[in-house]
């Protein structure tokens, strides 16, 4: 299959960091496996996989595997539905966050998924993230650090069906 939208989604997503991997679900699942940890947050319902009641502490924990709703091809950014508090904080408090999207979930621009915020949004819980990459702060000397408000490495691993 052809998806246009493939390749500027990767190398957006190279761009800010990121690990980026085309991979099938059987090697989807073995990547997952392979990067998860006795405290690994796990949130992956396409392929059955929970262990989602890991404590998550202030100080972090070392991964969290989780999938995103959609991604959007001219950003590389992924888009996850997390209402659940848990998901939130993994998501920000993993060391290593790996993503998993199918292919057909990319979507050319933001204005693509404005009539899924419009119906996600229409529940008074609903919570959207956004994420582009590793976390990146600079202080006022411009010196960057990696990882202090959210993940200092992220994967994500496109699902080609």
């Amino acid at each position: 299959m052809n998806y246009p939208l493939l390749d500027p989604f990767i190398v957006r997503s190279n761009a800010v960091g990121n690990t980026t991997l085309v991979v099938t679900p059987d090697e989807c699942q073995a990547y997952c496996a392979g990067h998860t940890t006795n405290d690994s947050f796990v949130y992956l319902p396409t392929f059955g996989k929970f262990a989602t009641d890991v404590p998550i502490p202030q100080s972090g924990i070392s991964s969290a595997l989780i999938e995103a709703r959609h991604g959007i091809s001219a950003t590389g950014t992924v888009v996850v539905e997390s209402q659940e508090e848990p998901l939130r904080r993994a998501s920000c408090l993993a060391e290593e966050l790996i993503v998993v999207l199918p292919i057909t979930a990319l979507v050319a621009t933001l204005y693509d998924l404005a009539d899924y915020m419009e119906a996600i949004t229409a529940n008074p819980n609903a919570f959207v993230a956004f994420i582009s990459g590793p976390s990146r702060t600079a202080d006022i000397e411009r010196v960057l650090t990696i990882g202090v408000h959210g993940p200092g490495a992220m994967t994500v691993l496109l699902v080609k069906e």
